[in-house]
C-alpha cells in the first residue's frame, strides 16, 4: 500500500489547499469537499476554526509537476 499522507495541494488550491489536499487523500472529488465545506461554513462558525486549523497545522505536498509542454517551436529560417 502506498504511504498517503494528508498535505496541502499545491495543484488543487483556491485558498490554502486544504479542500484539495483533504480530496487527494481520500480520492473524492475536490468540488465535493469545497461544496461541503462552504455548506458547513453558513451551517456552523466551526467549519472556518477547523479550516484555519488544517491550514496552520497541514504541511504543505510537494510542488505540483511543471505543465507539459508541446513541440518546441522551429527556429526562424532565414
Amino acid at each position: 500500500m502506498a504511504d498517503k499522507r494528508l498535505v496541502r495541494s499545491t495543484e488543487h488550491r483556491w485558498i490554502g489547499g486544504v479542500c484539495g489536499g483533504v480530496a487527494e487523500y481520500t480520492g473524492l472529488d475536490v468540488t465535493l469537499i469545497r461544496l461541503v465545506v462552504v455548506i458547513g461554513a453558513f451551517l456552523a462558525a466551526t467549519t472556518l476554526l477547523i479550516y484555519l486549523f488544517a491550514w496552520v497545522v497541514m504541511p504543505e505536498g510537494p510542488p505540483a509537476a511543471p505543465p507539459a509542454s508541446g513541440p518546441a517551436p522551429a527556429p526562424p529560417s532565414g
